[in-house]
């Protein structure tokens, strides 16, 4: 089966929340993302850190019947495909209907057995270079550089960062923490309950159910639902707004949560959530794993929505 090479259309979310559109960029797949949606131009978000911490793309595809969607394979990569309607096949045969989440380390190709639609992350920690001897998806250059950003370039233009040392130390651990795939069905996740009831989360994949990289959680929070500030010292947090709206904080800034949108709280840095008018519903990634663990613990009243 033909992969089909479409481009597709991103906004850069910095750590100030600000969305810059870019008009082109080649394939992801070329670039050892994800790509090959396939059939029409597929909308996705990405969020990069301007100065360190790791590095999350985070957005939703559309794949036609019969289309493939090709994950890459490295050992310091992590991608999570949600899928939220369709069905997507793996190599194994395995269906992926509405509700699912895989998660894999190694080069992959999901073929649509129905037009679907998905939420994908791809998680590169910020101490680990991508392992040289990975394997990569067809098309891309196995020796090509992480992505990233260049804090002084254009901000229309996501760059990558200078290529690490190939004999670096750092990159032995990226071929010794490869896992296995994993399988998460939604209907079989526990439901967890903060802030008297006005959140609800569900922990897709942790640490104990496979994680590596990244943990990921839907969150679904009643129109009256705040968040206090707090703070992740040593894990990224990225957020994907399925539907809702309010106010994000995010250090000293203040701006609005809109469907699509999507936002990267660098490690360490105070963050909050002011309720609008309608009820939030948030895909929500840890880079890495950890913070999610709190939404498992009895809540307390200091604990609130934290």
């Amino acid at each position: 089966m033909a992969r089909s090479r479409i481009l597709f259309v991103l906004l850069l979310a910095a750590c100030g929340g600000s969305e810059t559109p870019i008009p082109e960029i080649p394939p992801i797949d070329d670039e050892a993302m994800v790509g090959g949606a396939g059939g029409e131009e597929t909308e996705t978000a990405t969020t990069l850190p301007e100065e360190g911490g790791p590095r999350v793309r985070l957005g939703r595809v559309h794949v036609d019947q019969g289309a493939t969607l090709s994950l890459p394979g490295a050992g310091c990569r992590e991608v999570l495909v949600f899928v939220e309607e369709g069905n997507l096949r793996t190599p194994a045969d395995e269906d992926l209907p509405g509700g699912t989440l895989y998660r894999t380390q190694r080069a992959t190709d999901l073929v649509a057995i129905e037009a679907a639609t998905a939420v994908v992350a791809l998680a590169i920690p910020a101490e680990e270079p991508v392992a040289a001897d990975a394997a990569e998806p067809e098309g891309t250059d196995p020796g090509a550089e992480p992505e990233g950003t260049d804090p002084g370039a254009d901000p229309e233009v996501a760059a990558a960062p200078e290529a690490p040392d190939a004999g670096a130390e750092a990159a032995a651990p990226c071929t010794e923490r490869v896992m296995g795939d994993v399988v998460v069905d939604l209907g079989s996740l526990e439901e967890h309950q903060r802030a008297e009831g006005k959140l609800k989360v569900r922990i897709l994949l942790d640490r104990e159910g496979g994680a590596t990289f990244a943990a990921m959680s839907l969150l679904e929070g009643t129109a009256d639902l705040d968040v206090p500030t707090h703070t992740h010292e040593d894990s990224a947090e990225v957020l994907l707004v399925d539907s809702g709206d309010g106010t994000m904080i995010l250090g000293e800034e203040r701006f609005a949560l809109t469907p699509g949108r999507v936002v990267y709280v660098p490690p360490g840095t105070p963050h909050g959530y002011e309720h609008g008018e309608a009820p939030l519903r948030v895909y929500q990634i840890y880079a890495g794993p950890g913070p999610e663990q709190r939404f498992r613990a009895t809540e307390t009243p200091e604990d609130d929505a934290q």
